[in-house]
């Protein structure tokens, strides 16, 4: 019986780390929005120099999938989290020391590499529930909602004071800390060791395997569109604001990125119920229809716009999570998910970390609009690109056919 508390005891310390990481990872998604604008204004850095920030805190994410993988099989769960936590801590630190942009530029992409690795030790704390695994992280995504609701206000609040946003992230090095001693100290059961599939000639399955097939090529290009289309006003919807009408990023564009943020969770809770009565297919049609229009009017309106733009975020919420659910089910269905959703990944974030210097570009030599409203653009053109890859996958016999 005690053993049996004990272990119970556990668990709820286990969910309660999931939680307490994504809810912090989305306080530091939403200081970032805020952010981003007053490191621009401070640094009078250029349109191309942000599409270069972002592009390379693209790859902090790419490098991270890589460290993952081998730290998750050398060091296990409870190693892969502390080296995220550690690794928050050193940017939140090397924050201190920033006085040019360049270097803004690279103790961000530490930022985004630790938030990354921290991705990896959830999903290998999630997966020790077995079955529950899917609540557990529905659970967890939801405080990563609360945090993004919250992490702006939270920003524009401070800041406002007076308080140097390098101040900000120092203050919140409390959390990484705190998670790392308890990290120390809870139990992590082992994430059950992935099978190694084989193919027909009885060799393992490998990336350059998965190179071969087009289904990848295809979702990751997909999926790197959509995530562009997801991210947008997080990224470069507080500049637009700042540079073309004049919104205080402290104030005005604190609030527009939590309501942005707050419409976001509410539409992923509304996505995860819809999505099982009307299939994943008709679901994305729907979201990124939805981006469409409501990117179409936000940009028509211009400065009365502000509130277009952030019901954006109820459709934008689910373009991405359900085109990788289906990827997942493709690749499951060809017998080699895992090394497919990983190699798809690494190509998605380079084109991403492609897409966001381009965005930089328009922004720099079209005008400071232009980039931003470049997202109607890519909202149809993921579109088009996802209408060929779901005609593809279902003629070869890789998604069903019909009511999916």
């Amino acid at each position: 019986m005690a053993g049996s508390r004990g272990e119970k005891r556990q668990s709820y310390l286990l969910i309660f780390l999931i939680c307490a990481t994504l809810f912090t990872t989305g306080i530091l998604d939403g200081y970032r929005s805020v952010i981003l604008p007053i490191i621009k204004t401070a640094f009078e850095a250029s349109y191309d120099s942000q599409g270069l920030f972002n592009s390379l805190y693209s790859v902090g994410h790419i490098l991270a999938c890589f460290t993952t993988s081998v730290t998750l099989r050398k060091l296990g769960v409870r190693g892969t989290l502390i080296t995220a936590y550690c690794m928050l801590m050193l940017s939140f630190v090397g924050m201190q020391f920033v006085s040019s942009f360049a270097m803004a530029t690279a103790a961000f992409v530490l930022l985004r590499f630790g938030l990354s690795c921290e991705e990896g030790g959830v999903n290998g704390m999630s997966n020790t529930f077995g079955l529950r695994t899917a609540k557990i992280l529905s659970f967890g995504h939801f405080f990563y909602g609360v945090g993004s609701i919250i992490g702006p206000k939270i920003a524009g609040a401070v800041l406002g004071t007076g308080v140097d946003w390098r101040r900000l992230y120092l203050f919140t090095i409390v959390l990484p800390l705190c998670f790392t001693v308890l990290a120390l100290f809870i139990k992590i059961a082992p994430a059950p060791a992935a099978g190694r599939e084989q193919e027909n000639t009885g060799r393992a399955f490998r990336a350059s395997d998965a190179l071969k097939r087009k289904e990848v090529w295809l979702f990751a290009l997909c999926i790197a569109v959509i995530g562009q289309v997801e991210t947008a006003t997080t990224i470069w919807g507080g500049l637009y604001l700042q540079d073309n009408f004049g919104i205080d990023p402290l104030t005005v564009g604190a609030t527009f990125m939590s309501v942005h943020f707050l419409l976001f969770t509410l539409g992923r809770l509304i996505c995860s119920v819809l999505i099982e009565k009307v299939g994943p297919v008709k679901m994305e049609y729907f979201l990124l229809l939805g981006c469409v229009l409501t990117f179409g009017v936000g940009f028509l309106l211009g400065a009365n716009g502000l509130y277009a733009l952030s019901a954006v975020g109820l459709f934008t919420s689910g373009i991405w999570p359900t085109v990788v659910a289906m990827s997942s089910m493709v690749y499951k269905k060809s017998g080699y998910a895992p090394i497919c959703m990983s190699v798809a990944g690494g190509i998605s974030g380079i084109l991403t970390a492609i897409f966001a210097f381009l965005v930089g570009l328009v922004n720099q030599y079209v005008g400071p609009a232009w980039g931003f409203r470049t997202t109607v653009l890519m909202s149809v053109v993921a579109i088009a690109l996802f209408t060929y890859t779901v005609r593809d996958v279902r003629r070869r016999g890789l998604y069903p056919a019909a009511n999916a």
